[in-house]
């Protein structure tokens, strides 16, 4: 079942057409002019490829049902179906563990226990806090391999559940957010072989905070269920990988050459990012980007719940497609601003040299979008940044463009640059998807809260097992009494 997504994908995509956003598909034409199945709006001219809803919901619904399947193994359960739990504390276990019990069903259940889990994940977490490389952690801990895996995976459960919590909790107090969102191909293992053309080769889509760097949510174009998809069209077609443009500080010629790889595909959201040796797995099945891209914005949707926002996106057209498809009703409020970005290094001086209020500005392209070319330099370094106004195209001032970035305009990069240097390439390689997923959980985790501060609040301390668990229980007590107090059943 999908919570909060919707069923239709095909609409408009054009920012001001009245029909962005729309998927009431009998205000199109179903045509082949550009050479490939699309669905034409009569009121802007635009030809949005057609989509299948089905790849979508699946992956958007695989990222969701992820989170709720953690819930279910280290929270309370009980057997009610058609209303939610209604726990009450019903005393403690031996062990000193907080009892419940449901009013609703009368079934019994327990909290997580701090003492039994910090036994068993506390050393995990420790030696990578104190900087144990992955690597080296199963020799370090003295365990042998199923323990350890078991206890990496439960680790890496227990940290994303924590994190849910405190971002709804961080999230509640903000009254906009400035975000950035970027890709990256990560390898892991096929099992279709032993040597390294047997990896597989995912593409990763990543959405963090602009001002403090937090890495909200990061997922990927594996399905794993793969069951009920067979014959849907969307499987990934792999073929020669598109070049990448090469970083120049000159950003409106790596803008012109990223709108030239684009307009270059048979159709623009058709992107070809490994070859077929790196494209299969014994694990499930990879499916177009532009698919992940849609269920990506689906569940960064849920997260913020409607909040004003700027969204500093990668220059890819169909990720803008499936940020504004997602979000459309805010784009139109004009309480949602979407940019693409291109960034290049550069030197303290040659910032200097350039004035932000005579920045550089150019329209290019046949969409005729708006870029501006900004100087940036803080403590985290300097930089030459190009934006394009998306939404709202009469035009930011510079100024509200550079608050829009936030501290860095790379946090995306700065992430994933630091994780690959943390568990390298040649590891992920020899390692399965699923495990790669339980890894950067982990370092998502000590990104976040261990290795820098990003603002968001803490109950205790971040490195103790201990502490956490019982900000879990807290957590979880604090909802069930909210939705008691809420709930018509209870007055």
């Amino acid at each position: 079942m999908t919570l909060g997504f919707r069923n239709e994908y095909n609409c408009c995509k054009s920012f001001g057409c009245e029909n962005s956003g729309n998927g009431d598909l009998s205000l199109y034409e179903e045509s082949q002019r550009l050479g490939y199945p699309a669905y034409h709006c009569p009121k802007c001219g635009a030809y949005p490829p057609v989509l299948q809803n089905a790849p979508i919901l699946a992956l958007a619904h695989q990222t969701q049902s992820k989170t709720l399947s953690i819930e279910q193994r280290l929270l309370p359960t009980c057997r009610c179906v058609d209303s939610k739990p209604r726990w009450q504390r019903f005393g403690t276990t031996q062990s000193a563990t907080q009892k419940l019990k449901c009013t609703g069903c009368g079934a019994f259940s327990s909290l997580p226990n701090s003492v039994k889990l910090a036994k068993s994940l506390q050393p995990i977490l420790s030696a990578l806090v104190e900087g144990v490389p992955p690597e080296a952690l199963l020799q370090h801990l003295s365990l042998n391999r199923k323990l350890y895996y078991e206890r990496l995976g439960k680790l890496a459960d227990l940290l994303r559940l924590v994190s849910d919590i405190r971002e709804k909790r961080y999230l509640k107090t903000k009254q906009t957010l400035c975000l950035q969102t970027q890709s990256r191909t990560l390898q892991c293992r096929s099992g279709k072989g032993r040597s390294a053309f047997s990896a597989t080769k995912v593409w990763t889509l990543s959405s963090c905070e602009s001002e403090s760097g937090y890495m909200l949510m990061t997922s990927d174009n594996m399905l794993l269920n793969v069951a009920e998809m067979v014959g849907v069209p969307g499987v990934y077609s792999p073929g020669e990988p598109e070049k990448p443009v090469a970083e120049n500080q000159d950003v409106f010629a790596v803008a012109n050459a990223t709108y030239d790889r684009i307009f270059a595909r048979p159709q623009f959201d058709e992107l070809v990012y490994c070859e077929g040796k790196h494209a299969q797995s014994t694990e499930g099945q990879l499916y177009r980007p532009v698919y992940a891209s849609h269920a990506h914005f689906q569940n960064l949707k849920l997260k913020i719940e409607g909040k004003p926002f700027a969204l500093v996106l990668e220059h890819e057209s169909f990720i803008r497609g499936a940020a504004i498809t997602a979000f459309s009703e805010l784009v139109k409020t004009g309480e949602a601003k979407l940019y693409f970005c291109h960034t290049a290094t550069a030197s303290g001086d040659q910032v200097k040299r350039a004035n932000v209020d005579q920045c550089e500005i150019k329209i290019l392209n046949w969409w005729s979008e708006k870029w501006y070319r900004l100087p940036v330099s803080n403590q985290h370094g300097n930089w030459f940044v190009g934006m394009a106004l998306l939404t709202d195209r009469g035009g930011d001032s510079p100024m509200i463009l550079l608050d829009q970035l936030g501290a860095r305009p790379d946090w995306n990069k700065h992430f994933w640059q630091a994780f690959e240097q943390w568990l390298p390439e040649n590891q992920r390689k020899k390692m399965s998807h699923q495990m790669l997923v339980q890894w950067i959980e982990i370092y998502r985790y000590l990104f976040n809260y261990v290795f820098e501060k990003r603002g968001y609040s803490v109950a205790g301390s971040p490195g103790e097992i201990g502490d956490i668990v019982e900000e879990l229980n807290i957590g979880f007590l604090n909802a069930q009494q909210s939705e008691s107090a809420h709930s018509p059943n209870d007055t």
